[in-house]
C-alpha cells in the first residue's frame, strides 16, 4: 500500500470515527478512499459532479439490463442544519451498495439499487421523517424530498435538475407528522 493511500485510509478512518460511523457505514466509503477526488470532502460522500458522472456511466454500461434503479433527493429548510448529521441518517439507513451525494449546499441525493419507485417512496419518507427529527437545532424546519426511476430521469435530460424541479417549495412543503 503506498503512502499516500495509507494516508488517505487514517484520514478516511479518523473522520469515520468523528461521525459516529459503524463499521458497515464505513465500507461504504471505503470504495471513495482510493478516489479522493470523488469526495465532497466536507462531508465524505460523493461530490455532485462524481455522482453524476457515476450515474452516466452505470446507464451507458448497463443499458439494455439495467434494473430498477432510484433517486432520492433530499433538501433541508431552516436554521442550525446539522449537516453531519444527516450524512450519518442517510448512511446508516440505506444498504450498503446504495449512494449517498451532496448535491447542493443542504441537499442530498441518494441512488437505490435494486428498487422500484413505490419501495423508493417509502425509503425517501422515512429517510425525511428522520431527517427532520434528528438535523434541526430549532423547530419549524422542513425536509422536503423527490423519487424517481433513474430510467425516466435520465430520458429527460440531466437526472438531478429533474429531480431539483419536483421538489416542493418549503412554503408548500406540509410537515411531516
Amino acid at each position: 500500500m503506498s503512502p499516500p493511500f495509507r494516508t488517505m485510509n487514517a484520514r478516511l478512518r479518523l473522520a469515520c470515527q468523528r461521525l459516529g460511523l459503524a463499521r458497515h457505514e464505513m465500507c461504504k466509503l471505503a470504495r471513495l478512499a482510493e478516489n479522493p477526488e470523488l469526495l465532497d470532502s466536507e462531508l465524505l460522500v460523493f461530490s455532485r459532479d462524481a455522482f453524476c458522472k457515476h450515474l452516466h456511466t452505470l446507464v451507458a454500461e448497463n443499458e439494455d439490463g439495467l434494473p430498477p434503479h432510484a433517486l432520492c433527493m433530499f433538501t433541508l429548510h431552516g436554521e442550525g442544519v446539522d449537516l453531519h448529521h444527516a450524512v450519518q441518517i442517510l448512511n446508516s439507513s440505506t444498504r450498503g451498495h446504495d449512494i449517498v451525494a451532496r448535491t447542493g449546499r443542504h441537499s442530498f441525493t441518494l441512488l437505490l439499487r435494486d428498487c422500484h419507485i413505490s419501495g423508493a417512496r417509502a425509503v425517501a419518507r422515512r429517510l425525511a421523517q428522520a431527517l427532520r427529527e434528528g438535523c434541526f437545532s430549532t423547530g419549524g424546519n422542513t425536509v422536503t424530498w423527490a423519487v424517481d426511476d433513474l430510467h425516466e430521469a435520465m430520458r429527460e435530460g440531466r437526472p438531478l435538475e429533474c429531480l431539483a424541479r419536483r421538489l416542493a417549495t418549503p412554503e408548500k412543503t406540509i410537515p411531516l407528522s
